[in-house]
């Protein structure tokens, strides 16, 4: 589904500290879906912490010690969270943080990490915009978007959403079609539908059967997407990840593939 057109979540935790393997725990939990560019539903909800918030956290999230006294906790809101994200793409400002405290809380009650694909926008923001600071203030300054009540998970979920929403031509302007791409390229996807096995049975194909391959690929020195016609001599294994090496007919010359980079695949 094209970038414009994309259906996902963008969610953000609020938390009573940095770590959750020292006994920190999440203490709000924030969400937006969205489709083809607009919210169409939200999430927001506190969480009692189960431990003392320390000042320097209420300082940051505002959070009152009263409010988290008659808050739910966390496994009584999380399914209905996990209901919220179904099975959308996940993405979020700094997601690993969110993720990681996410993931730990769920372990901690006996229940699975969540298996969403998901795709940091922080990381585009640095790929992507030429800015000094990528924090999340400074990007929704640089976008015209209000900062007013960032640092609370809801307001930083829709603004994190607002901002990917703004990337999207700076992303079609390198080539990027749709959200399955980037996820591909910079998220938690490369093994989305399967796409490495079936590349490897392209390739194999056409090294059997001495077949040209029509390969759209994306250039990380470049940052930009080329489309390569390629006559194949081998699949070479590097450690975890596979190579297509070959004559590239684009200038006769030999070039090495990273399977894992090659969007678009085609036996010609």
């Amino acid at each position: 589904m094209f970038l414009r057109e994309a259906e996902f979540v963008v969610f953000d935790v609020e938390t009573t500290g940095l770590n959750p393997g020292k006994g920190d725990k999440i203490c709000e939990i924030g969400a937006v879906r969205v489709k083809k560019g607009e919210v169409v539903s939200k999430f927001s909800q506190l969480v009692n912490p189960k431990r003392e918030t320390p000042l320097s956290s209420i300082n940051i999230h505002g959070i009152s010690l009263e409010e988290l006294a008659v808050a739910p906790f966390f496994e009584e809101v999380v399914d209905s969270f996990l209901e919220f994200i179904d099975n959308f793409f996940l993405l979020g400002y700094n997601i690993e943080f969110d993720l990681g405290f996410l993931n730990f809380e769920l372990r901690t009650i006996g229940r699975k990490p969540v298996s969403n694909i998901y795709l940091d926008i922080l990381e585009l923001c640095r790929r992507f915009l030429n800015l000094k600071r990528y924090n999340l203030f400074r990007v929704a300054e640089f976008f015209s978007l209000s900062s007013e009540g960032l640092h609370r998970a809801y307001k930083d979920a829709l603004t994190s959403a607002k901002i990917f929403l703004r990337l999207i031509p700076y992303l079609e302007e390198k080539g990027f079609k749709t959200l399955e791409e980037l996820c591909n390229i910079f998220g938690s996807g490369r093994s989305l539908l399967n796409s490495d096995s079936l590349k490897i049975k392209m390739v194999q194909k056409a090294l059997r059967e001495n077949l040209k391959l029509k390969i759209r690929y994306y250039s990380f020195s470049k940052r930009e997407f080329t489309e390569r016609e390629v006559l194949p001599q081998k699949l070479e294994l590097r450690g975890k990840k596979y190579f297509l090496i070959g004559e590239c007919l684009l200038r006769s010359e030999r070039r090495s593939f990273n399977l894992d980079n090659i969007i678009e695949l085609e036996v010609v």
